[in-house]
């Protein structure tokens, strides 16, 4: 079973990644983001913090386990990427 599929290189529309996403079954946008501006299935992830101070993301998280259901996949796509750093980790937690 695989847990993280990566597909490198791939320059793609607010409506191709709604579009792909939509064929892992419905969309449904993380409760504590704000939405992208006509895109309410899109939901920026930025590096900078917000008003609090707080970076999102910054540390090791799961998303959406408070939900009743919480979302079988996440699909996600990097628009901005620094030369070094940035990474993002993944961590299974399957069992």
């Amino acid at each position: 079973t695989y847990q993280v599929i990566y597909f490198p290189g791939q320059a793609i529309t607010n409506e191709q990644h709604i579009a792909f996403s939509r064929r892992f079954g419905p969309v449904d946008p993380v409760p504590l983001l704000k939405s992208i501006e006509g895109y309410p299935e899109v939901q920026m992830i930025r590096r900078e913090a917000n008003e609090s101070g707080r970076v999102i993301g910054d540390d090791w998280h799961t998303d959406s386990t408070f939900l009743d259901a919480p979302p079988a996949a996440v699909v996600m796509r990097a628009v901005d990427v620094p030369e070094h750093g940035g990474d993002t980790g993944f961590l299974s937690m399957y069992t």
